[in-house]
């Protein structure tokens, strides 16, 4: 059972408190007439006088209580959201720092790639394509995928070309240092050709 009043409950008070300032404004309107001398109330009755000036003070503080109630919960309304909408907030922001986490390490892994991963990447990048394809027994591929920087879609695929990608951060972030590695991949070239000829004299 709910400890909060239903919508009946919540009508009725409504209703009364509408009841009540009616009152206190019926009773100020007959006296603001009396005080005029449009309408002599002393004439109607001795006592009716006396009787509205009650009237006017009991439902004049009922209705400022009821005023003061209504801004009152109204305030701690608000308050109440606004805290179940600061934490809520908090909540996503935690969640989202959990998720980042991963992320920010696999990214930090891009910074200690070897020649043979970067080959990866920037071949990738010339050919403007996130995925590619690899073999299953490559060991630069198997250090990438335990990186986290690729994971591989599934499915029946030969063994030699078997179907990879780069997760969505991960080639975001590639793409953001696209001259970078491109750069880089030229230099792992020119230094592999550069051996070669060494060998060749």
């Amino acid at each position: 059972m709910s400890i909060f009043p239903d919508s009946g409950w919540l009508r009725a008070l409504k209703l009364l408190s509408q009841v009540v300032f009616g009152l206190f404004l019926a009773s100020a309107t007959l006296l603001t007439i009396d005080y005029y001398e449009i309408i002599q109330l002393d004439q109607i009755h001795a006592l009716a006088t006396t009787i509205l000036i009650q009237i006017l003070v009991i439902f004049g503080s009922i209705s400022i209580a009821f005023a003061a109630s209504f801004f009152t919960q109204g305030h701690l309304r608000r308050k109440r959201r606004s805290t179940l909408e600061q934490r809520r907030e908090n909540c996503d922001d935690e969640v989202k720092k959990h998720q980042r986490a991963p992320e920010e390490v696999a990214l930090r892994r891009l910074d200690y790639l070897s020649k043979e991963e970067i080959h990866y990447i920037s071949d990738c990048l010339r050919k403007n394509s996130q995925l590619f394809q690899a073999s299953t027994h490559s060991s630069f591929i198997s250090n990438m995928t335990a990186k986290r920087l690729i994971f591989t879609p599934g499915g029946t695929h030969h063994r030699d070309h078997y179907p990879y990608s780069f997760f969505d951060f991960v080639w975001e972030e590639i793409l953001r240092r696209k001259d970078e590695f491109i750069e880089k991949d030229d230099a792992h070239k020119e230094a592999d050709r550069q051996a070669k000829l060494k060998q060749a004299l």
